[in-house]
């Protein structure tokens, strides 16, 4: 790959990072309010990287990418994660 590809990768993981800290300092607040304390930040937030899994399905399903045993795997771990974190109660 390029120094430019790599850039635009590396610049777009910091974008995606900043935008979740900030999503989650925004939220922050609201988790006092009475209507919110039914979806925890701690447990709504580890949502979001359901995200990484309706990528790979799109990709598949609309670019016609194939996924390897590695990435069927790193997909299951990521749905598991998720699970044991809404799971949780801390």
């Amino acid at each position: 790959m390029s120094v430019v590809t790599w850039a635009l990768i590396l610049s777009g993981v910091g974008l995606n990072a900043a935008a979740q800290l900030l999503l989650k300092a925004a939220a922050r607040p609201l988790a006092g309010l009475t209507r919110f304390d039914a979806a925890p930040v701690s447990v709504a937030y580890p949502m979001l990287s359901l995200g990484y899994v309706v990528v790979a399905a799109a990709s598949v399903l609309w670019l016609g990418e194939t996924l390897s045993p590695a990435k069927v795997l790193g997909i299951g771990l990521i749905c598991l994660g998720v699970v044991l974190v809404s799971r949780s109660s801390v």
